[in-house]
């Protein structure tokens, strides 16, 4: 619907879009946060019990925190697919969006193959330790580089206006 020359079906989706974009934008950094916390956890643990909390929690949590990461990741992939057709052929998305899925399947199958040893660390598990590593720098630099706009979009902080 056109009034006064602007459609305000387009500018209340794409109002609609910001107002998601900021949840799942400050939820994926949450999750990033802790995602990176219980992987470097288990690494440094390398399979032993830690804290008095057994390796086998540790790892439940970070298979629930990393399917949670790669809803979000799915849902701002959604949220932004005008921006990512544009930027998907650049060399730091293709090297993001590979370590994901990557990351991703290496990290499902994981999952069958410690549940298959009784919850114990495998070497496939140290694989997808290091590339998920990889992934997560991958992704930091990602939010480091638009860190203005996600200060500006989800603290609503007039300094960080572009």
């Amino acid at each position: 619907m056109f009034i006064f020359g602007m459609d305000f079906e387009l500018l209340l989706k794409e109002f609609v879009v910001k107002r998601y974009l900021r949840i799942v934008n400050f939820s994926a950094v949450v999750a990033f946060v802790l995602i990176l916390l219980s992987g470097l956890q288990m690494e440094i643990s390398g399979g032993a019990d830690f804290y008095g909390i057994s390796f086998a929690n540790y790892m439940i949590w970070h298979c629930i925190i990393g399917i949670v990461f790669c809803g979000l990741v799915g849902f701002h992939l959604y949220l932004n697919r005008k921006a990512f057709q544009i930027s998907k052929k650049k060399g730091a998305m293709k090297w993001l969006m590979n370590t994901f899925i990557v990351s991703a399947l290496t990290g499902v199958i994981v999952i069958f193959v410690v549940l298959r040893h009784n919850m114990q660390h495998s070497s496939l598990g140290g694989l997808h330790g290091k590339i998920g590593f990889l992934f997560l720098i991958f992704t930091f630099v990602h939010i480091i580089r638009h860190k203005n706009f996600f200060l500006k979009n989800v603290f609503g902080n007039e300094k960080y206006r572009s």
